[in-house]
This record gives structure tokens, sequence and C-alpha cells, in this order.
């Protein structure tokens, strides 16, 4: 720990035209002990980039933590009128800080060289439901399609995350929704990272 680690995030919100001139406020969530996060400009309007510097202190424990970065869009009277997260994960080594990010939803990219954990069979499962689905899904529509309980979906999408999946997060109407990262989906097609068989889609 002791480390600082910096990145950019491009603001390009897939909104309609009643959003897309206002600025997009960013923060960062659920940061290590002794972690802090700054960004160079904490608003921008969409077409614009800012740049991420997350500081560890010595204290700081080793590990690795999902974090949240947030965008939202507010109106002129300073109401949100849109929110959009995502999970990443950053991993805290005793000599040095590395993080693997998914950049914000705010940007569609995928981080390379991709290197993924093996996923069970429940988590393959989840995945392959979200690889197959082109609108987001929330956690009720994920546990029917998985046929899962509802209270196990929440930890099968962080253990996703925790192994390198981009998973994109969205609210509507209060209701959290989920969907895979569209270009690791293009990706996932053409080079099964994956490793799905023609049996998975049967």
């Amino acid at each position: 720990a002791g480390e600082t680690y910096s990145t950019k995030i491009a603001a390009e919100l897939l909104i309609g035209e009643q959003t897309d001139s206002k600025e997009v406020n960013f923060s960062v969530k659920d940061l290590p002990v002794g972690a802090t996060g700054t960004f160079s400009d904490e608003s921008c309007k969409p077409g614009c980039e800012t740049t991420l510097t997350i500081a560890t202190e010595e204290t700081t424990p080793a590990g690795i933590y999902s974090l949240t970065i947030e965008g939202i869009v507010k109106d002129k009277d300073d109401k949100e009128i849109l929110k959009r997260e995502v999970m990443v994960e950053l991993e805290i080594k005793v000599e040095r800080l590395s993080q693997r990010l998914d950049v914000v939803q705010l940007s569609d990219k995928v981080p390379a060289p991709l290197t993924l954990a093996p996923l069970n069979h429940t988590e393959r499962n989840v995945f392959l439901i979200l690889y197959t689905e082109e609108q987001p899904l929330n956690n009720c529509e994920i546990a029917s399609r998985a046929r899962l309980s509802a209270s196990l979906v929440p930890e099968c999408l962080s253990s996703l995350v925790y192994k390198g999946i981009p998973l994109q997060r969205s609210f509507v109407n209060d209701q959290l929704f989920w969907k895979l990262n569209p270009l690791f989906k293009e990706r996932q097609a053409k080079e099964n990272i994956i490793n799905l068989s023609l049996q998975s889609f049967l």
C-alpha cells in the first residue's frame, strides 16, 4: 500500500437528447480504509474525459476490493434525473497498487490484455443469461431465468465482477439493472473467452 493509481474515464452517455447537454457528476464509492479517490474534473459534459486518481496509505490493508464509480446527471433544480454505476475491481498488494478497470458505463471500453478467473456452474449460467440478453435485467429477472433464489443473485453477480467480468449497472425507478459490457460481449463472440460450448445454448 502507500501507492497511487490514475486512470482516464470517458463520459459518453448513452441517453436521450434531454440529458445530452447536461454535465455528468462523478464519484467513487466503497474505497478501502485509508484510500481516497479524486477526479481531475468532478463533472463534465459527455464527450469529455476525467482522470480518477486513487491514493492509499501505508496502513491500507492489502486485498481485492469491489469499488463503484458513479455518474449522475441533474437538472437545473439540482434534482437527479439519471444515474449510472459500474463495479470495478481494485487490487492492493504489499508493494504496489494495481487496478483492473472496466471503465464506467460512461465509456464502453474493455481492458486488455484480459485475464479472467474460471467460472463455476452457477456463475456460467448467470453469465450466459446476461450474454444472450440485449436488455438490462434486474435481480428478480435474473433469478427467474437462472432458476436461482433471488437472495443468491447479488452474491453471484459480485463473484462475476470479482473474477473480471465487466458488468454495467443502471437504476430505473429505483430498481437496479445489470447488463454485460457491450464490447466485452463482442469480444466473447469472437474469442469465446469464457469457453462456452454449444451445449450451453441448448
